[in-house]
């Protein structure tokens, strides 16, 4: 029985391209380095902020000043073109209404999941769990198993919905079924289920129901 489902953030509930890139680029420019495409952005994200700074620079020696200012502006700037996609707030009511527990599992740092979710979603759950000291990130299964703990569920009775291959990878490194969402950033062929919309994964939820 599907119980809970634990939603990546970047390209999974939000659109956040935009933000990322202006930070990273605010970053290199300031430190006199080369600036990125949109689409080299696009590449470089979805293992955390640390990889999309070091995957971005040319001189690694730049990396924890270029990571600091990268941190100062998207503390600044990081919503302003931030939003949720289309179909997504009406997905979470839906879950909120079949009692599907929520949680939000993501690789950017804590304070910037806080930050972002909390005036979006704190309305369906209070569950933001993004990267922090001594705790391994995606597609490790750690932050899953955080996010388990505090919706008191078992593997088996969640979810998890993400926009790339680490998304499928934590699924998979959790022992979870996966959705692969195919309006994010990245490829999620080998997703347990793939979606066109947010709608859809309220009937593959009722589908699973309906199995047990």
């Amino acid at each position: 029985m599907i119980k809970g489902i634990l939603f990546d953030l970047d390209g999974t509930l939000l659109y956040t391209l935009k933000d990322l890139h202006n930070a990273i680029n605010y970053a290199l420019k300031k430190n006199h380095l080369q600036e990125i495409s949109i689409e080299m952005t696009r590449q470089f994200i979805g293992n955390g902020i640390e990889k999309l700074v070091y995957r971005a620079i040319e001189d690694k020696e730049k990396f924890d000043v270029v990571l600091d200012d990268f941190k100062f502006y998207y503390g600044l700037h990081g919503s302003e073109n931030t939003k949720p996609y289309d179909g997504i707030e009406k997905l979470l009511e839906s879950l909120t209404n079949l009692d599907i527990k929520i949680g939000v599992v993501s690789n950017k740092y804590q304070e910037g999941v806080d930050k972002i979710c909390r005036p979006l979603f704190s309305k369906y759950t209070n569950i933001f769990i993004g990267a922090r000291k001594n705790i391994n990130i995606k597609p490790a299964s750690d932050m899953v198993n955080i996010a388990l703990n505090m919706m008191n569920l078992k593997n088996n009775e969640c979810l998890f919905v993400g926009d790339s291959t680490v998304d499928i990878q934590t699924a998979k490194n959790s022992n979870m079924k996966s959705i692969g969402v195919l309006w994010g950033y990245k490829d999620v062929s080998d997703a347990t289920f793939t979606v066109n919309n947010p709608s859809e994964i309220i009937n593959i939820i009722l589908k699973e129901n309906e199995n047990e």
